[in-house]
């Protein structure tokens, strides 16, 4: 769909509709209604474009809003541009008469429409004729009447009229000229009124001319200001994608010109007395408040002739507050008021909210608002810094994280001019860099972070250095330097002696390190934050030290710890977010022993912490933790989507893990079903850091996509990092990575590291939130087959079968079939039956799946196992009457034979076939191998 048509499909269709009865011989009108902006020029625009290039030719013209237009203006602009001989200007010239009488001249008048009509219907061609006239509620009243003229009878002409007109104003309806009503109710008419973009529509358009994931946050910022006109949808994403706002934290970006421009001429038609009525509203708010209104005009105010002229809209019960129209028109209006006006309206209603705001919390970022542009000296500057700390910790209290964020960089504005200190910067600094860490701002959080440690620095206090220190932790890659740079300063600052103040640091530095694989300083600082922290018994402490300790442990052999520590963690009488940490922890043992009764709890424990606190960060961790239960039974096209969704959920927030992670995830996705080529990432393969995970991934990744050359070249980067893999949360991933490529390219001596590296973790699952691969048991077997090692495969092959089917991993069950039929097949006859069975039961679930790959592969098997060494002709009929259940004695009899050799030609058949008994020799027959 083309970007600005987002939305309005079924009018294209409709017109493609008309289209198609046109080069029937059968006309008709299609006629647009709407706001200005609401996109009636760009669909005339692209009906025009789609009649031209299906070979339709179009006449088009355009009404102006100029009384001095002579009559028929839009028509004569329109022949004026035709190519036609037939059609000239002069069609619209009525023939000269003495007689002046009022039937003469309607005559004249009608002789005009008749030949102009028909000269139009001659021009048109075998596709037929479009006329097109934009702005008809300018038109004048004859070219007005010739459009009803042709219309009449269009049905029956091959011409198909299409006219736009406005019907409101930016609101409030039009009367429409009598004609034009007229027109709009023929029975030859298709009249649309254009709506506004809904919410999705919106979305659809702005992610689609942004080119990039946006956040749902930005979209409804820019639904509520456009109110889903398209005009001002088009030019405010414009705006924003030319700044690059769109992958920022949500802001009000200034006002396109164009949009200013159109609606301040909307302003200033209204009379002074209305003017000054929505100049008060406008500095209340986008919805106004009746009593606020008085306190500013001194007396009741009438808004019916706002509510006519479309500025503003009366609540659809009639009893709500009034609003303005369009939030854009508030900020022309807002923007076009003298300063001195504004400032003192403004203190006006700050002081009176001053009063409201005592008694009723949800008006205390109103109050701030009013007290933020009242400000005029020091006095009210301390008076709008306390109402913005007031209207922050209040949006904090609902995870209203952005307008927190907002208010607490209006406070910090506002301390030059109140006179505020180092203490009140640096406590203010560390309030803004929490909720910019809660909505996933880190670059931006630490930014603050470290501005305050300077002021923490400057007046030697240790409570405020280790607030800097201990804000922003969870998160990967680089961030980590700085936060272990500012766990340093703050420990120079702080002792034993601040106990849980300590603690936090040690384990906020234990973390950091861990993050950027200083493993050995990590332990020792995890270790002494632990026992400092249950020193003090102080929750937040404990729970940051555990935190610490669990980073440390999240390889496999710490399983059974994990699972304790997060019901510990889970448990303990701290913060909400304790809970979210313990449940993912627990999520992801759960995930790698198998239990998934526990999985299930899990996630819908993480549902309900979403539902209750609606943190992003827990809304990304559900997503993909649905999504990887997901893909775990088959659902492929359901963890795609949540997957998606994840992704999508953090994508205004400036953590590159989540696209690591997402990358990771569509990759196995890949791999599963052979749907490659999708989500970027053969595009994202030539820019990702030499991470050995990544690496491993992507050999995975290119070697089932067939692309051995590049899968070669990750392989070789991650290769030598086999003898010093460390086993932490990445140490099952790697492995399984670099295992497939080490056996499908013979690399023995690989295959020899990674097996003794996985030999340990055979009842393990390589599943966990962030994807899945499945029982660590399907490697080993391929990597002891290549070994040849043929029991030991086996005896893998068969646990990770039995493990896939124990939890319902029906895409991974159907994987360990194929290898363990794989290692069957090369045992000659002793296995041969049992392969398949195997690549029967896999290749049902493979098919039933979509995993290509899979089919391929296991088709390929059987056709080689079914197909086996060339009978003789004696053979193949002896195997025909094996499966019709004769003995070697009546087989012996049927072909005179002795049955003796009856006997060794059935050893032959078994033999060649690969198969245990008589039984089997029938299975093989009724499979297709003679019949």
């Amino acid at each position: 769909m083309r970007t600005r048509f987002i939305g309005r499909a079924g009018l294209v269709a409709e017109f493609g509709d008309r289209l198609t009865d046109l080069r029937a011989g059968h006309g008709a009108a299609i006629l647009l209604g709407g706001e200005p902006g609401i996109g009636k020029s760009s669909l005339v625009d692209e009906y025009v474009r789609i009649a031209e290039s299906d070979g339709v030719p179009v006449l088009y013209g355009r009404a102006v809003e100029d009384s001095g237009a002579p009559p028929y203006w839009p028509w004569t602009g329109l022949l004026e541009r035709a190519a036609s001989p037939e059609l000239t200007p002069d069609l619209l010239t009525a023939d000269d008469t003495a007689d002046d009488s009022p039937a003469t001249r309607q005559r004249a008048r009608f002789d005009v429409w008749r030949r102009t009509t028909a000269a139009l219907a001659k021009a048109a061609n075998s596709r037929g004729l479009v006329v097109v006239i934009d702005d008809l509620h300018w038109a004048d009243e004859l070219s007005l009447l010739l459009v009803r003229h042709i219309c009449a009878d269009i049905d029956r002409m091959p011409l198909l009229f299409v006219g736009a007109y406005r019907d409101r104003d930016l609101g409030a309806p039009l009367v429409l000229p009598r004609s034009l009503a007229e027109i709009v109710a023929m029975p030859a008419a298709y009249a649309t009124d254009l709506e506004p973009l809904a919410a999705d529509d919106v979305a659809a358009y702005v992610r689609n001319v942004a080119g990039a994931p946006v956040a749902d946050a930005w979209i409804r910022r820019i639904h509520a200001r456009t109110g889903g006109n398209a005009l001002f949808v088009r030019e405010l994403t414009r705006l924003l994608v030319q700044r690059g706002a769109l992958a920022g934290p949500v802001a009000d970006p200034p006002l396109p010109a164009e949009l200013r421009r159109l609606l301040a001429y909307q302003l200033g038609r209204l009379t002074p007395a209305c003017r000054e009525l929505v100049d008060a509203c406008a500095v209340i708010g986008d919805e106004v408040d009746p009593a606020l209104l008085d306190v500013l005009l001194d007396g009741p105010a009438a808004i019916s002739e706002a509510v006519a002229a479309g500025v503003l809209v009366e609540a659809d019960d009639g009893v709500g507050q009034p609003r303005f129209s369009h939030s854009l028109l508030r900020e022309v209006a807002y923007a076009e008021l003298p300063h001195d006006r504004r400032v003192g309206w403004h203190a006006r209603l700050a002081a009176h909210l001053d009063r409201a705001a005592a008694v009723d919390s949800t008006r205390l970022g109103e109050r701030a608002s009013h007290w933020v542009r009242a400000v005029t000296g020091a006095e009210s500057a301390r008076s709008a810094l306390a109402a913005c700390r007031d209207a922050a910790a209040h949006a904090v209290t609902r995870l209203a994280f952005d307008d927190a964020a907002r208010w607490y960089a209006a406070a910090l504005g506002l301390i030059p001019t109140a006179g505020g200190g180092d203490q009140t910067r640096a406590r203010l600094l560390l309030d803004l860099a929490a909720v910019d860490y809660w909505s996933g701002q880190v670059t931006s959080a630490l930014d603050r972070c470290v501005e305050a440690m300077e002021l923490a620095e400057r007046l030697a206090d240790g409570s405020v250095a280790a607030a800097a220190a201990v804000q922003v932790q969870g998160i990967g890659g680089d961030p980590n330097r700085t936060i272990a740079s500012l766990c340093e300063r703050a420990r120079a600052l702080l002792s034993k002696a601040d106990g849980a103040l300590y603690a936090r640091v040690l384990a906020a530095h234990s973390r950091a390190l861990g993050e950027l694989a200083e493993f050995d300083a990590a332990e020792e600082l995890s270790r002494e934050a632990l026992l400092v922290a249950e020193q003090s018994a102080e929750p937040t402490a404990m729970a940051e030290a555990m935190h610490a300790r669990h980073q440390l442990i999240m390889g496999p052999d710490g399983v059974a710890e994990r699972l304790a520590l997060g019901a510990r963690l889970r448990d303990l009488a701290g913060q909400p977010g304790d809970a979210l940490w313990g449940h993912l922890w627990r999520l992801t043992a759960a995930f790698e022993v198998g239990t998934m009764p526990a999985v299930d709890s899990e996630i819908a424990s993480l549902a309900a912490l979403v539902d209750r606190y609606g943190w992003p960060l827990a809304r990304w961790h559900m997503l993909r933790a649905q999504a990887s239960r997901h893909l775990l039974v088959g659902h492929f096209a359901e963890a795609e989507e949540l997957t998606v969704r994840a992704r999508d959920s953090v994508a205004g927030t400036q953590d590159r893990t989540a696209t690591a992670l997402f990358l990771s995830f569509a990759s196995t996705l890949a791999r599963l079903t052979g749907r490659f080529g999708r989500h970027g990432v053969e595009e994202a393969a030539e820019s990702v850091p030499p991470v050995p995970v990544i690496m491993a991934g992507l050999a995975h990744y290119f070697l089932v996509a067939g692309d051995l050359d590049r899968a070669m070249s990750f392989y070789r980067v991650v290769r030598p990092h086999l003898p010093s893999l460390r086993k932490d949360v990445a140490f099952l991933a790697v492995l399984n990575g670099v295992s497939a490529v080490a056996v499908a390219t013979g690399d023995l001596a690989a295959a020899e590291e990674c097996y003794e590296h996985l030999l340990p973790y055979g009842t393990v699952y390589n599943n966990a939130v962030q994807g899945c691969a499945g029982s660590v048991s399907r490697p080993l077997g391929m990597l002891a087959a290549a070994l040849g090692k043929a029991e030991a495969a086996d005896r893998h092959l068969t646990d990770a079968v039995a493990m896939e089917r124990r939890i319902g991993a029906v895409p991974f069950l159907a994987l360990a079939q194929l290898e363990h039929a794989k290692v069957l097949a090369s045992q000659g006859t002793r296995g041969g039956e049992r392969a398949r069975e195997l690549l029967e039961s896999c290749l049902r679930v493979a098919r039933r799946l979509g995993m290509a790959p899979t089919v391929e592969a296991a088709t390929a098997l059987q056709e080689r196992l079914t197909a086996g060494p060339p009978l003789t002709r004696r053979e193949r009929e002896i195997a025909q009457l094996i499966a019709d259940g004769l003995s070697n004695r009546q087989i012996a009899e049927r072909f005179v034979l002795s049955e003796r050799t009856v006997e060794t030609h059935v050893r032959s058949v078994l033999s060649k076939l690969q198969l245990g008994n008589r039984t089997h020799v029938a299975a093989w027959v009724a499979r297709g191998g003679l019949r």
